[in-house]
Parts: structure tokens; C-alpha cells; sequence
């Protein structure tokens, strides 16, 4: 079975979330990736699939790797908190670096998340606000902090608390964004933060 047996959707998600953050046109999306228009179109309702060469190549420029992150001063910054707080791709949701506390949030250990997408497993009104972020990203710059609450859960792969939870987007030296999410209370959500 391969990824995309598993998931065809996935993929349609991360293409959209690409194309949106970055203020794309499908067009400029398919001569990135030396296809047609209508190719990016269908891969993006999920009506069609890329071959598994492609999906790879995709998969290779969209998100951040993993490495991106490893040696810099965020990686250390987030290694060293004592907040619960984590860096994904923000294209792939891949989980990046997190800190010891956001682990124990959990109820896993590192190596049981890294490099794992986090959006798949998270809970409902998360999922929800991934959404809704999209849908905003479409008409605002994406400068200012998102905050949303979570009602949290406390099954499935991963355990959340119930709270406020601060997306932040970095871009990394090589270019590709990742979002910082760290859980704060009601009395730290900055001004001019959007709620989503």
C-alpha cells in the first residue's frame, strides 16, 4: 500500500494550503511542477492523483525539512521552553521540533511524532480553524498571530489540553514556512491577534 493509497486527500490539502499561503495561481503552480493547469486542478479536488514519482517530487518542495530547522535558533528556542509549544510545516503539518512539555501534553515522546503530520490526528476544532485559516489567508495578509480555542482531546494518537492555542508563521532561511503553535492562557493572547 502506498502513501497514496492511505491518503489520497492529503496531498489536495497540502497543494491548496501551498498554493494559498503563497498567493498562487494553479497555473504558476503547474509550471513549478512542469504539468498542466487541469493536472494541479484535479490534484487538488482529489478527482485525480499524481504518480508516486511525482507525489514524491511534491512532497520534496513543499514542505520544510525536518534538517531546515534542527540547527537553528529556533530549533533551540523551542528546546529549551517550559511552554508547551511546537513548529510544524505549515504545508505539510509535519511536526518539526516541540518542547519537552508539549510532549508530556501529549502523552508520547519524540519519537513517536517527529516528522509526522499533526493535522490528521488533531482534535475537531482544530481541524475546524486549519480551515478557517485558509479561507482567511485567501483575503489578509498572514503577519499578525491567529489565536483560537481548543476544547482539547484526550484521545487518539496524541492527547491535547483544553485552552488557547497562539499560531505564529516563520519563514526559515531556506525559505519555506513553518507555524510555531504554542498554548497560552486567555491573559496572553496578543493584542491584534486574529481569532479564527
Amino acid at each position: 500500500m502506498t502513501m497514496l493509497d492511505e491518503d489520497p486527500f492529503q496531498l489536495s490539502d497540502m497543494l491548496r494550503r501551498f498554493r494559498i499561503l503563497r498567493g498562487m495561481k494553479q497555473a504558476h503552480l503547474a509550471q513549478l511542477f512542469r504539468v498542466s493547469q487541469s493536472a494541479v486542478s484535479k490534484w487538488e479536488n482529489g478527482t485525480a492523483a499524481p504518480s508516486a514519482e511525482q507525489h514524491g517530487q511534491i512532497i520534496e518542495i513543499l514542505g520544510a525539512k525536518p534538517s531546515a530547522v534542527r540547527d537553528t535558533w529556533l530549533a533551540r528556542l523551542v528546546e529549551s521552553s517550559n511552554e508547551r509549544v511546537h513548529a510544524i510545516c505549515d504545508i505539510t503539518h509535519k511536526l518539526l521540533i516541540a518542547s519537552p512539555a508539549r510532549y508530556t501534553e501529549w502523552g508520547t515522546d519524540r519519537h513517536d511524532m517527529f516528522n509526522r503530520p499533526l493535522l490528521q490526528d488533531a482534535p475537531t476544532d482544530i481541524v475546524e480553524a486549519e480551515r478557517r485559516f485558509l479561507s482567511f489567508a485567501h483575503r489578509h495578509a498572514l503577519e499578525k498571530p491567529i489565536v483560537l480555542k481548543t476544547e482539547g482531546q484526550s484521545l487518539g494518537r496524541y492527547q491535547v489540553e483544553p485552552g488557547y492555542l497562539l499560531w505564529e508563521r516563520l519563514q526559515l532561511s531556506d525559505g519555506t514556512w513553518v507555524r510555531l503553535a504554542t498554548s497560552i492562557t486567555a491573559e496572553r493572547i496578543p493584542k491584534g491577534a486574529i481569532a479564527v
